[in-house]
C-alpha cells in the first residue's frame, strides 16, 4: 500500500483519523447544537436552492471518481464488506457557510430516508499549528426498522463527519456502516444513498 492510500485510509477509519494531526490537544467536546439563527438562515439557504453549487462540485467528481488521478483528485471513495463511503477535500477558500449548512442538508436528506439522529457532536483540537475543527452527525435507522428480526438496516448506520482548519472547511465524509450478521438484512445500495444525497 503506498504513502497516499496509507493517508486516504487512516482519514476514512475512526480510529486513526488523526494521523495528520499529533501531537493534538482536546479544547472543546461538546454536543452539536443548530441555534435559532442557524436555524432559521439555513432553511432560507434551503429555500433559495443556494446548496446547488457544492452539491454539482462533490456530484462531478463523484460520476467521474474512476477516471481522475488520485494526485488530482478531491473525492476519495471507500468500498469494503463492512462499509462505503466518500470523502471530499475542498478547495482552498470555500464558503464556510455553505459547509457548514451542507452537513445539516446531508442529515436531513438521510433521516428522511427512515433515519433518527443518534448523536451529534463538534470537536475542537490544537494541533501542531492549528487549530481543527471536527463536526459529526451520526444517524441509525428508526427503531421501527429493529423491531423485529431479521432488522432492515436500510443503507447501514450513517457517519457525516466535516473537519475544518482553523475555520477553513477541510473535508466532509460520509460513511454507511454495515452489520454482516444474521440479525440484520442486506443493506441497501450506497449508490441509492448518493443518488438521494446529490439532489440539487
Amino acid at each position: 500500500m503506498g504513502f497516499l492510500d496509507k493517508l486516504i485510509q487512516s482519514v476514512f477509519s475512526d480510529k486513526s483519523v488523526n494521523i495528520t494531526y499529533e501531537p493534538s490537544t482536546k479544547l472543546v467536546k461538546k454536543t452539536l447544537k443548530r441555534s435559532e439563527k442557524f436555524k432559521e438562515t439555513y432553511h432560507k439557504w434551503v429555500e433559495n436552492l443556494s446548496f446547488n453549487f457544492i452539491i454539482r462540485l462533490i456530484f462531478e467528481e463523484w460520476e467521474t471518481r474512476s477516471e481522475i488521478l488520485a494526485p488530482e483528485a478531491s473525492l476519495f471513495y471507500y468500498n469494503t464488506d463492512q462499509s462505503n463511503g466518500f470523502l471530499y477535500y475542498f478547495e482552498k477558500g470555500a464558503n464556510t457557510d455553505d459547509i457548514h449548512f451542507l452537513v445539516q442538508l446531508f442529515a436531513d436528506r438521510v433521516k428522511k430516508l427512515g433515519y433518527m439522529v443518534n448523536h451529534q457532536e463538534e470537536e475542537v483540537t490544537e494541533a501542531e499549528n492549528f487549530l481543527k475543527t471536527k463536526q459529526v452527525v451520526y444517524l441509525k435507522p428508526k427503531l421501527k426498522y429493529r423491531m423485529e428480526t431479521p432488522c432492515q438496516q436500510l443503507f447501514g448506520n450513517i457517519h457525516i463527519e466535516c473537519v475544518w482548519h482553523d475555520g477553513e472547511p477541510y473535508y466532509i465524509k460520509v460513511m454507511a456502516n454495515y452489520y454482516s450478521d444474521r440479525a440484520y438484512d442486506l443493506p441497501s445500495s450506497f449508490d441509492d444513498l448518493v443518488a438521494h444525497l446529490f439532489v440539487f
